[in-house]
């Protein structure tokens, strides 16, 4: 349902910055990318920085964990990605993979 279900995210720290080349001081790093998942059908790969979710800034995964329940049942949320080669840009994560993963289950009496 989420990005993290499709991917590892580390947060940047300036020793990472520094060892991965990282020209941003502060996101989380997808490290990994599971075929078919959020993140790949959002365009994602890894060694992207994740630096905005819902137009907020992504520090850590208590940030982005807020920016998914801000977004609700909507099928989608903006991201703002940093990646080596082409510096920030703009990616969609789809949130649900259908209309039936948008509804809750009923309590049964």
């Amino acid at each position: 349902m989420c990005i993290r279900d499709s991917g590892e995210l580390t947060p940047v720290t300036r020793a990472l910055a520094a060892n991965k080349g990282l020209n941003v001081a502060e996101g989380l790093l997808l490290e990994s990318v599971e075929p078919g998942g959020p993140a790949d059908r959002a365009g994602l790969r890894p060694d992207d920085v994740l630096v905005a979710a819902d137009s907020a800034p992504v520090a850590d995964t208590i940030d982005f964990e807020r920016a998914l329940l801000r977004a609700g049942r909507r099928a989608s949320i903006p991201l703002a990605i940093w990646r080596k080669d082409a510096g920030t840009m703009a990616a969609e994560l789809p949130l649900w993979s259908s209309d039936k993963d948008r509804t809750l289950p009923r309590k049964t009496p």
